[in-house]
């Protein structure tokens, strides 16, 4: 019987060990393939007739044991991220990446269930998405800033090359006005006066 005993258990071990060996890849596809199963069971669901109600206890007989598959695939990704000491350096890289992919705003949309309250992984997705676009907006803030000072300071400077150029035409029409002055009053007094030195 010990003999029987120890037989029997030693496939369940191997398997055991064969299925903590699958990668993450694996058991993310794996539970993907799940539940691609069970979406084609409700897109495939017979209608029945008034009196035959067989159909729907079949259909709804695989949808429980496909939804039962679903959930042990949960199961085993997540044992596969929650335990440290059997992870490869793919899964670590796997799952590094996944944490930091950032979430669509429509597939939040999408992922709204119990009035339009988000899981706990979206939620925090949306967090870091909100965070993400106002670093945006702050870096956008500060170069619509930087220009607007470039601007205006460009403003400033033609502003004040304006000024200089009238207060210079001013200047040198008041010395032409002042030239002919002096000469008419050389020209009537009858005496030559030398330019005045500018």
């Amino acid at each position: 019987d010990t003999t029987k005993t120890s037989m029997s258990s030693q496939p369940d071990a191997t398997a055991a060990a064969r299925d903590s060996a699958k990668s993450l890849q694996e058991r993310l596809h794996l539970l993907l393939t799940k539940l691609s199963e069970t979406t084609n069971i409700l897109k495939n669901w017979k209608e029945a007739g008034a009196d035959d109600s067989s159909i729907h206890v079949e259909t709804t007989t695989r949808l429980i044991g496909s939804l039962q598959q679903v959930v042990l695939a949960i199961k085993m990704v997540e044992e596969k991220v929650v335990r440290g000491d059997e992870k490869s350096e793919g899964d670590k890289k796997l799952i590094k990446a996944l944490r930091e992919w950032q979430v669509p705003f429509d597939l939040l949309d999408l992922m709204d269930y119990g009035g339009g309250l988000n899981p706990d992984v979206f939620a925090r997705g949306l967090l870091k998405e909100a965070l993400r676009q106002l670093n945006g907006l702050k870096r956008r803030k500060l170069a619509l800033k930087l220009l607007g000072n470039a601007i205006q300071k460009g403003i400033q400077v033609k502003e004040a090359k304006r000024r200089l150029a009238a207060v210079e035409a001013e200047a040198a029409a008041a010395e032409g006005r002042q030239e002919k002055k002096r000469k008419r009053d050389c020209g009537s007094s009858g005496v030559e006066e030398p330019p005045m030195k500018r």
